[in-house]
Order: C-alpha cells, then structure tokens, then sequence
C-alpha cells in the first residue's frame, strides 16, 4: 500500500471513526429523517442495515448482476421519450460506461496534479423523473472518472418522483453499484433549488459538485477544477460544457478550443441566459488554451464550489421556487461580494440541452413562478437596471405578478445579506464583469437582435458597412452585440450611433445620423398576430410602394450569393419576410420603486 498524507490521516482517525460510525447508524435506524437544511428526507439503506450514507466499504460490483438490474429498470413502464425531450428509447441500447471522446485541449494533457493534496468533492445531482438510462450514464461517468481517493460521495436527491422506475429498482442498483451513492429522498415536494440545498447539506466532500442528472463527466475532469478550487477558494468553477445530443445520444465537443471560439456565459435584460464569444482583450489574459477565463454568469448544469466559501456567501437563495434565476443570482452574488466565476477548459462535462423542461407545474404556474424569481433576483442585486427588466416582461400578461409583503420582506433580506458581504454595485459588475452588455437607448421601443422567423437567422454589422445575416443569435442561445438594432420613437433604425439607411437595391447600410433625411424614407416594425416581438419589418418611402424587408440569396456583386436582408414587395404569409426581435420595451409598464430611495429608468432619451 502507498501511504499518502491523506491515508496517514485517516488512519489516525479510524478508531475513532469507528465508534461514531456505530452511532450514527443506530440514530438512522429510521426510514426517514431531517438533513441539517431542514429538509426531511429518505436515506436509502443496505440490506444488511449500513447505510450508503455512512459506509465507504463494498466489494466490486457484479457485471452480470448490474446487468440485470439495469435492464428491470428498463422493462418498468415508462413515459414515451417526448415526455422527457430525451431519446430514451435509443440511450438504453447504449452503454451506461461507454467510452467518449476526450474533448481537453492538448496543453490539458500535459499538466499534472498532487492528487494526494486536493480536496475531496462530493456530487450532488438533484432528479424527478429522470430518463433512466441517462441517470445512470451521468452516476457511472463521475464513478468511473474521478479518482476514488478525491470522490467523497455521489448524492442522488430524489424530488418526490412518480415513476417506478426512479423508485426500489433504482436503489437496488445504485446499491449494488458503489457504496459511495446516497439516494435521498424528500417527503415534500423541493423543486430543483431547494433540493441541491438538502444534497449540500448531507454532503461530505470539501467540494460541492451540482450536477444535473442527464450530464456526462468527461476524462480528467476533476482534478483541474478541484486544483484550481484549491488556489482559489473564493472561486465558482464552471467545467466547460459539452453537449450531448438529445435524440442521437451522441457527445459533441462544445467548440474548437482556441481563443477565437471560447464562449462565456451572460445573461440578457429580460433575464435570460445566453453564450457569448469572449471578447479580443481575453488574448491579452490568457497564456493557453489549458488557461481558466472569467465567466460573468454560470449556465447551472455544472457548477463547483468549496464548501466552506459557498456557505459562507448563503448557498443558493432558497427564497427562489421552482427553477429558475438561481445560477444568475449566484454568480452575481459571487462576482459583486470579492469572488469570481470561472470556466475550466481541463474540466469537461456533457450536457443534453433540452427544448423544454418536464414539470408537474402547470406552464402559468411555471411561468409566474419563474418571473417571481426574476424580480426577486434584479431587485436584490440590479438597482435602477431592473428596469430594463420590468419594461421587457411585463408585456407579457402571465409575467405581470405581483409581490405580497412576505416576497419584499424576503428582498430586503437580500439586500442585507448584500451589505453584510460588503458587495459592490451593479455598475461596477457591468463595468468590469460584462462590460459586452449593451445598455439598451431608453428612447427605442425594440431592441436587441433581429430573426429571421423561418430560418432563425440574425442582422448583423459587416465590416464593410453592409447589414448581413448570421446563424449566431439568441435562438441558438448565442449573443452577439454586433447583431444588436434598435428601433427608436422618432423612426429611426440604429446599430450603435449609426442610422440604417436602403440603399437603391434594397440593401442596408450603416452611415452616420447626420446623413439620414426624411427622402431616404422611414423603416417601421409593424406587429403581427398575437406576437409581441414578432413583425414586419416595413420600409415607407414618399411616391413608392411599401416594400418589407425579406431574407434572400443575394445576386449583387457585394456580398454575391450570401444570405442577405433586402426590402421587397410585401407577401403576407411569406416567413422569410417575418422577423422577431429580443425586447419590446413599454416603459409604461413598468411597476413603481418597491422601497423609499429605489430608481426607476423612464423611456425618455439619454
């Protein structure tokens, strides 16, 4: 045996290890109990009476017992695969320890680590309902995939599902899997933010890994995040995030890896979350691709943190319900309050993004639970800016609720948790954090990027002056601020301070203001139907007819045979001339301050 410091320490304490261990588990000797967050819940037991929960001994799993156990799950009943927006069907004829591609950069595979002297981590991975041929793929990946010495316990939070096969089946496999898993299952209903809380507080490892229950764990991906989490402790740490394919079950690389193709996440006015490309001044940060980079705003599939540091700062904002807003909150939290937020290239998860997200929520419940932590969020942490905020939602009459007096004492809590961290203000985040984020004109009514209906492509400012189309917008949770527009009060079309202007065949330009005249005609975003961001984008010109603007394969020597936006004579119906745009501000909308010094934007001009 190779003798650590790590073992030589447990090796002073195992005697008395031991006797507590005899009495932990005659106090557990309940099916049910209380989690230090307060939360009750189920532990899952051993057929001998020692509890997953306690017990880090076991003998190796039985390959053709898992096997059996694994396909009793499979031959239970199930939802058909569109319920869970999951090619379930074909995940269960793939193996649950496939091999996946190595997606690090290089210079990842020439670093190495003292595993003897980082922390230790434990995986908590909240489910309802899961896919089961996915969860079991994610428990095998971090199993088989972190060293045994750093993985401290992989924590299964069952929020009260309903399946058979997320039931005694799943337990009798993960028991047989690895003494290492704890299965806890809640007695009352958690939704997502609560149940990570009840995972944290039963966890043991120095580390929290929050996981989402249909992730892969990539090859080496821990002991860069744990490393840096040591160095670091005031640090998140976001694994970079692959993607797994949600009808082919296939793992794909995120991007290329080098400078011109890193993505951080951000998030929008309405509160959104998107990916935008790092911006040229990175370059002059980062040494290697192997290189951690700032990340304004977590993406919450995959997110690690110490402990000790997480505590310290609140853990995630349990007044939140539901899902929603909770990575956002947190990474503002740890950015304005002396942390930061990082994205690990050498530490790699697959993902499978879904359309939608199964609930036994109703979508009005949902939605309205959603807004309610959105408000929360902005008026805890975004002074005047949530504004911005208000005007983009609550055009929406489901996102129009209401704050009870238990919701604002709740938002002054957060702000004495603020002060109580001595965070800085919200400029100071867009400032040095986000400073890509366009702040919206106050005088335009549409704002932001500009799709295509039918082909979800976007406008962007060529480098020539030329407006063209692009396929990275926000459809593809991508933002761009070279495909940012506004629509003013006065008619105007703007990018940035410059007009947009048709010239003779129909195309669009960017040219100053000073040089736009009533005779260059006037553009209009007309809605149509019940759509609130959806319209013609119309172009009026004295003498002429009205031409809409209309995505087509462009024939004139500039830009000749790309995708272009040119004005044409108006088809209704035609979804090459339909366009939907991010924000659609109403100023008049917007609630008045909830508490005595507060600030409100109006529309008028800077």
């Amino acid at each position: 045996m190779i003798f650590t410091r790590r073992t030589k320490q447990h090796l002073k304490t195992g005697v008395v290890g031991c006797a507590l261990l005899w009495v932990v588990l005659y106090l557990l000797k309940r099916k049910s109990s209380v989690s230090p967050s307060g939360e009750e819940v189920e532990i899952s037991k051993r057929s001998n009476d020692e509890y997953i929960y306690d017990s880090r001994q076991g003998t190796a799993p039985k390959i053709d017992k898992l096997a059996k156990l694994r396909q009793a799950i499979y031959d239970i009943k199930r939802p058909d695969d569109t319920k869970y927006a999951i090619n379930e069907t074909k995940s269960q004829t793939i193996s649950v320890t496939r091999s996946i591609p190595d997606t690090r950069p290089p210079e990842c595979l020439l670093k190495s680590y003292d595993i003897a002297n980082l922390p230790t981590v434990s995986v908590i991975i909240p489910m309802y309902n899961e896919a089961p041929s996915i969860l079991l793929r994610t428990v095998h990946s971090f199993l088989s995939r972190t060293p045994p010495s750093l993985l401290a316990d992989i924590i299964i939070v069952d929020d009260m599902s309903t399946n058979e096969n997320m039931k005694a089946p799943l337990t009798a496999y993960f028991h047989e899997l690895s003494p290492v898993i704890k299965i806890l299952r809640l007695v009352k209903k958690a939704h997502l933010i609560k149940a990570r809380m009840a995972g944290a507080a039963v966890a043991r490892g120095e580390v929290l890994l929050f996981q989402d229950g249909h992730t892969e764990a990539n090859e080496g991906w821990a002991e860069p995040v744990l490393d840096y989490i040591r160095q670091h402790r005031n640090s998140i740490v976001q694994p970079t995030v692959d993607t797994v394919d949600q009808w082919t079950i296939e793992y794909e690389q995120a991007s290329a890896e080098n400078f011109d193709s890193k993505w951080k996440g951000v998030f929008l006015w309405d509160m959104r979350y998107a990916w935008q490309r790092t911006p040229s001044y990175y370059k002059s940060w980062l040494t290697s691709d192997a290189e951690p980079f700032p990340c304004p705003v977590l993406v919450g599939c995959s997110i690690a943190v110490h402990k000790e540091y997480f505590e310290e700062i609140g853990g995630f904002d349990t007044g939140l319900d539901v899902w929603g807003g909770e990575q956002i909150e947190l990474s503002f939290r740890a950015w304005m309050c002396g942390g930061r937020v990082i994205i690990h290239p050498c530490g790699r998860a697959g993902h499978i993004f879904k359309p939608w997200m199964k609930s036994d929520l109703n979508w009005m419940t949902r939605e309205k639970a959603i807004a309610k932590n959105n408000i929360r969020v902005g008026e805890s942490w975004m002074e005047r800016y949530v504004t911005y905020y208000y005007a983009s939602n609550r055009i929406y009459q489901v996102k129009q609720v209401e704050l009870t007096e238990e919701d604002k004492a709740g938002i002054l809590e957060r702000r004495k948790l603020k002060e109580k961290l001595k965070c800085k203000d919200f400029d100071w985040y867009l400032k040095h954090v986000l400073p890509e984020l366009t702040e919206p004109p106050r005088d335009a009514k549409y704002f932001g990027e500009i799709a295509n209906v039918r082909s979800s492509s976007c406008l962007y400012a060529a480098s020539d002056s030329y407006v063209g189309l692009t396929r990275d917008c926000y459809l593809y949770s991508r933002f761009q601020e070279q495909g940012e527009f506004a629509f003013k009060q006065d008619g105007r079309l703007m990018k940035g301070s410059q007009c947009v202007q048709v010239n003779n065949y129909g195309l669009l330009q960017l040219i100053s203001c000073d040089l736009l005249s009533p005779a260059h005609g006037v553009i209009s975003f007309d809605l149509y139907g019940a759509g609130l961001t959806n319209g013609y984008i119309k172009y009026t010109q004295e003498g002429f007819p009205v031409k809409c603007l209309e995505q087509i394969t462009n024939v004139l020597p500039q830009h000749n045979g790309e995708q272009m936006p040119q004005f044409n004579p108006c088809k209704p119906g035609n979804e090459f001339q339909m366009w939907k745009v991010n924000y659609h501000f109403e100023y008049d909308l917007v609630p008045p301050p909830l508490f005595e010094g507060d600030v409100r934007f109006s529309s008028n001009p800077r």
